[in-house]
Parts: C-alpha cells; structure tokens; sequence
C-alpha cells in the first residue's frame, strides 16, 4: 500500500495544468511561425523606374526619365521555375538561376519602401552575354511591397564590408513582359 496516495483532485489539477501548458506550447509555436516574415513572390517581370539613393542622410527615391525609343531600360524577368533573366541595358545581360529567402532589412535603407518584406535574393551560376564573364554566386538585398521592389547588390558576400549606397527601384509589370 502506497503511504502517500495521490488524491484525485491533486491528480486533476496536475493533469489541468500539463495539459495547459501542452496548449500554450502549442499556441505558442504556431503564433511564432506567423510571426515569421514572408518570402515575398518576386516571379514576374520587373522594369527600372528609379534609383534608391543616400544622399549621405537618408535614402531616397530619384525617378529615372522615360527611355527614348529603341532604349533598353534595365529589367529582371524572374521565373517561378528559379532561373532569372537580368538585361542592364541593350547589350549587357544576365541569366542564372536564384533563391529567396527572408531577411530584416536596416531601417534606414528601407525608408523609401516603409513596411515593406525585407528579402535576399542568392544568384548562382550566372552567365553574361559578354563571353568569359560568370559568377559562382553573387548576392541582392531586397525590398518588396506591392508593385515595387528595391534591390541592392551586394556582391560575392551576403554581408559586404561597404554597404551598398544605392539600389534600383523595379515596378512590377502588369501587362506581362517588358512593357508596363
């Protein structure tokens, strides 16, 4: 005979609270899992419409003027299938494949997009239209919200030892292609 019985309120009220804090466990994951930022969806193409600059005390947006006829505005096409398209101008251009992945971006180089998702684009195995010229891996910072997106280049490290004091501000196409 066990000389100290466990009485079956004291037994309810142990069971109550494991099963509580099985609950707030629970609860407490899935909230910290919508708590995550998202991986924003970049597929599609995007046209140059500004440069996001610092001018030594905050970031800014300056518009780019309209391309004269026959000018190639700088554009990416990013397939939902991870290869990307990257044309800097008529006879300079890109191509690869990439990943995304959700990043904090500094709140000073986000100023100009402000409440937007924070992103890192990984480039791997890129290729140029000039011969000779390819890239292992190279690295953008980004910023999306809505129909805009800013992204800073950043090299061969995701976290260089200078900065980027320039993005490129894209606005998605909605007509599909390169136009807008």
């Amino acid at each position: 005979m066990n000389p100290n019985p466990v009485k079956p309120p004291a037994l309810f009220r142990t069971m109550t609270h494991l099963l509580l804090l099985s609950l707030l466990c629970l609860l407490g994951s899935s909230a910290a899992a919508g708590n995550k930022a998202k991986t924003p969806v970049i597929a599609g193409d995007w046209i140059l419409v500004g440069y996001h600059v610092n001018n030594g005390k905050r970031f800014l947006e300056v518009p780019v003027s309209e391309p004269a006829p026959g000018e190639t505005p700088e554009r990416w096409r990013f397939r939902k299938d991870g290869t990307f398209l990257h044309l800097m101008d008529a006879k300079l251009g890109f191509s690869g494949t990439y990943e995304i992945e959700p990043i904090t971006i500094p709140a000073a180089r986000a100023a100009t997009l402000r409440d937007g998702t924070g992103f890192l684009i990984t480039t791997i195995d890129v290729v140029a239209t000039i011969p000779g010229i390819d890239r292992s891996v190279e690295y953008f910072q980004g910023i999306w919200k809505d129909d805009r997106m800013v992204l800073f280049y950043l090299g061969k490290s995701k976290e260089p030892k200078k900065p980027p004091t320039q993005g490129h501000t894209f606005r998605k196409s909605w007509k599909g292609g390169w136009t807008w």
